[in-house]
This record gives C-alpha cells, sequence and structure tokens, in this order.
C-alpha cells in the first residue's frame, strides 16, 4: 500500500493536486468530509464557524488525532492500494499515520502564498469558505492545529503558484506517484 497525506494552507491548491492525482487513480479519502458528517449528523449548517467548532470540540473530547483515526478506519475498510488523504493538519495525525501505516505514508505539501490563497477562496464559493475575516480566523486555526509544522516538516513539497498544466505535469514526474 502506499499513501500520500496531502498537507498545506486553506487555499492552496489541495483540491487541484487530489483531482490530478485522482486522475492518475489514486483512491482519495478527505479528512474535512469526516468532520462535514459530524457536523450534519449534530443539524448544524455546514459553516466555516460550525466545521471549526466541531473540529476542535472533537480534538478535545476524542485527541487530537480523531480524524486520523477515522481516516485509517475507512482506509483499511477498503481495497485500494494507492491512498491520498486531502487534508492533513497536525503532528498529532501524521504520527498516527506513521504508527498505523509505517514507510507507506509520505506527506505531501502544497504551498502558495496568502495572497493567493485568498484570492482562489473568495473566488470558489464554496459553502465553508466564507468572507475574508473567516479566511483569517481558518488560517489562524489550522496553524493553532499544527499545519505549518506539518507543512515544514513534509517529505515532498509543491509550490503552487501556476496553472493547472503546471500541477499535471508536475506530478507526472514524480516516482513516488507512479
Amino acid at each position: 500500500m502506499k499513501v500520500i497525506g496531502l498537507t498545506g494552507m486553506p487555499g492552496s491548491g489541495k483540491t487541484e493536486v487530489r483531482n490530478v492525482l485522482e486522475g492518475m487513480g489514486w483512491q482519495v479519502v478527505r479528512m474535512g468530509d469526516f468532520i462535514f458528517r459530524e457536523v450534519e449528523a449534530r443539524g448544524l449548517e455546514l459553516t466555516p464557524e460550525n466545521i471549526g467548532a466541531v473540529a476542535d470540540e472533537m480534538r478535545g473530547t476524542h485527541g487530537p488525532d480523531i480524524w486520523a483515526v477515522r481516516t485509517v478506519e475507512h482506509i483499511r475498510s477498503t481495497d485500494a492500494e494507492r491512498f491520498l488523504i486531502d487534508g492533513v493538519r497536525s503532528h498529532d495525525e501524521c504520527d498516527r499515520f506513521r504508527a498505523e501505516l509505517g514507510d507507506d505514508f509520505t506527506v505531501l505539501a502544497v504551498l502558495a502564498s496568502p495572497q493567493a490563497r485568498m484570492e482562489r477562496i473568495l473566488g470558489r464559493g464554496r459553502e465553508d469558505d466564507g468572507d475574508e475575516q473567516s479566511f483569517i480566523d481558518r488560517d489562524a486555526r489550522e496553524i493553532r492545529w499544527g499545519v505549518g509544522k506539518v507543512i515544514a516538516d513534509s517529505d515532498l513539497s509543491f509550490r503552487n503558484e501556476g496553472t493547472l498544466e503546471d500541477i499535471r505535469r508536475w506530478a507526472e514526474e514524480q516516482d513516488i506517484f507512479k
């Protein structure tokens, strides 16, 4: 089995990298989907505030690696051999993935400038994005969770300031994705 943990700040282009790798045959698991399901199970709207509050509360109640635990459970319930985990945000999550998956786990960081990220987020219109203040609050929350350290310690990184074709070309050149 091969598992790539995808990390990066909001709006860095993780979804575009995910789409390219999915097109190359990788099975995608979005950690955020587990949070969204929990928010919906509680009868709450999928707003940036509710998503952040539920994610924080679950980390406090069930441990900082709760979303990694649920992700590993999902991976083990499927037959695929190549997984891309979209949304790794903390060292606790990386530690859980490494403990459960060993050398099969690699962290890929997608990098982009704050200005490019904000422009992307404000332009894409997803219900969980919100406005400029939501962007600032979300960055602060994810940094508090430890995403900055995960990015800094990643095994592989890609600077996403170009086009979708640049992402495709880069991914096709990487042996790890083959």
